[in-house]
C-alpha cells in the first residue's frame, strides 16, 4: 500500500511539473501571437493609410486635370 501510495505522489508530482511546464509554454505562444498579431494589425492600418492618401492625390489630380479640360473645351466653344 506504501509503494502504491509512493507510486500515486510521484505521478502526481510528475503531472504538476509537466502542467507547469506546459503554462509556460501556452504563456509564451501567447505573447508570441499576441505580437505576430499587433504586428499584422498595425501593418494592415498602414495599408489603409497609404492607400487612402494616394487615392486622395489620385482623385486631386484627377479634379485638376478635369478643371483644365473643362476651361480649354469653354475656350473651344
Amino acid at each position: 500500500m506504501d509503494n502504491l501510495l509512493a507510486e500515486i505522489r510521484q505521478t502526481n508530482a510528475e503531472v504538476k511539473t509537466e502542467l507547469a511546464t506546459a503554462k509556460i509554454a501556452m504563456q509564451m505562444t501567447q505573447s508570441d501571437m499576441k505580437s505576430i498579431l499587433d504586428d499584422a494589425i498595425q501593418g494592415g492600418l498602414l495599408n489603409i493609410s497609404n492607400a487612402l492618401s494616394s487615392m486622395t492625390t489620385n482623385t486631386s489630380m484627377a479634379i485638376q486635370q478635369m478643371e483644365k479640360e473643362t476651361k480649354i473645351m469653354k475656350g473651344k466653344l
